[in-house]
């Protein structure tokens, strides 16, 4: 019995179908038909949104690319309830389409790109995309980055520190989906610009986030560096012992600024250790309760 032969390259057998390969016209349409199943998701209430947003983000550099770029970009356009985080997803993918594919769209494309990409990230105005800059990871606005803020990031410190108004600082440098880098060099930059009078009020308790606080502790200490000890001696005086051990390593090494950080140290493992000693040691009265709760058969005559 002789081997059966095996197929010519390019032909069907029984055992193996001949591959489907659309043509370039069907591939677009299907393509186009995925797009919009996908932004359908959109309005679903039985997707997750932040999965279908990622899922958009990922793919739509590519789609502007395709003849239905115009119909995602509108959809992606009207896109309700972006959190900073999607805001920033997608405005990193339009901003690198725009960076590697713009010279060859078309213009009408390009165009819409632009539009898109100012809509996503919250307006034309720096003050309107920080929530969306903030929620960006900082080396997708510098792929060399080494510690130094990007110039987006400085620029937006700059119009942010021209406005003038404390409350929208805060409200900035305590964005809850923030980048962590991302945000401390945004504060770096703050603190190096900002007048001692504006830093002031923000480092008086260190409530801000940590990445804020040290941050802006740092630019402080750069281009003042008596008034960030002070800080730090007013936190070690209140008792905010974490914050200095936290805020410590990020400053220049000063002999103060060690010293100040052995006397934090210190004085966390000695409250640690009072609080050990209080859990092991309760008092009279209170070993007389724990009786009460795990003895069944207690009474005032044992």
């Amino acid at each position: 019995m002789s081997a059966r032969a095996a197929p010519r390259p390019g032909t069907a057998s029984f055992d193996r179908p001949a591959e489907y390969r659309p043509s370039r016209e069907d591939a677009i349409t299907i393509r186009g038909d995925i797009w919009r199943r996908l932004l359908d998701l959109t309005t679903s209430i039985a997707s997750d949104q932040d999965v279908v947003a990622d899922l958009i983000a990922d793919h739509l550099r590519m789609a502007v690319r395709y003849p239905f770029a115009t119909q995602v970009l509108d959809r992606v356009s009207g896109l309700a309830d972006l959190t900073p985080n999607r805001r920033a997803a997608l405005g990193d993918a339009l901003r690198s389409a725009l960076q590697f594919d713009g010279d060859t769209l078309p213009e009408q494309t390009r165009q819409a790109v632009e539009a898109t990409e100012v809509t996503v990230l919250g307006g034309p105005g720096v003050l309107d995309r920080i929530p969306a800059i903030l929620s960006t990871p900082v080396w997708h606005f510098d792929e060399l980055y080494t510690g130094e803020p990007p110039p987006v990031l400085v620029d937006s410190a700059d119009v942010l520190l021209a406005a003038g108004n404390l409350r929208r600082i805060q409200v900035a440098l305590r964005q809850p989906e923030a980048d962590e880098q991302t945000m401390y060099a945004f504060a770096l930059a703050l603190g190096r610009r900002a007048g001692t009078g504006l830093v002031a009020p923000l480092l008086e308790r260190p409530t801000l986030p940590s990445s804020a606080f040290t941050g802006l502790l740092r630019g402080l200490a750069e281009r003042a560096p008596d008034s960030a000890d002070a800080h730090l001696r007013a936190w070690l005086a209140a008792g905010s012992l974490v914050e200095v051990l936290a805020a410590v390593p990020y400053l220049p090494a000063t002999m103060e600024r060690a010293g100040m950080a052995v006397k934090a140290n210190e004085r966390a493992r000695a409250g640690a250790s009072l609080a050990v000693a209080s859990i092991a040691s309760p008092s009279a009265a209170g070993s007389t309760r724990c009786r009460q709760r795990l003895s069944p058969t207690w009474s005032t005559r044992s």
